[in-house]
């Protein structure tokens, strides 16, 4: 599932008790909320969690994939890139697994 800590990019939410996540600090973040985010005019996606806690927006490579977008992965680099092929986001490859991509209105880590 795309996560976010910000309560503000739902459009739509209903509240969710849907446990906890846990990330590498090994610390419990609870699941609070569900609901529809837009992160760009063209990112928009359903069934998204809002985690208390989060410290940085997470979004699903294969949900990504699910509504359209195509990720690439190369030489540490990826790109997040529209139905067209046209590039929304890019980044290098950051501590571990993650890639941090800025969006210009949001930024976030895909994995």
């Amino acid at each position: 599932h795309h996560m976010t800590r910000d309560k503000t990019k739902f459009k739509i939410m209903e509240p969710y008790d849907g446990g906890s996540v846990r990330f590498g600090n090994n610390e419990p973040c609870c699941i609070k909320g569900k609901g529809h985010i837009s992160l760009t005019n063209e990112l928009r996606c359903d069934n998204a969690y809002w985690v208390e806690g989060l410290k940085h927006n997470l979004l699903s490579v294969v949900q990504l994939n699910n509504i359209g977008f195509k990720v690439e992965f190369m030489n540490g680099k990826a790109k997040l890139l529209d139905g067209k092929g046209n590039l929304v986001g890019s980044s290098k490859q950051m501590k571990g697994n993650l890639f941090y991509v800025d969006l210009n209105e949001s930024s976030c880590f895909i994995s």
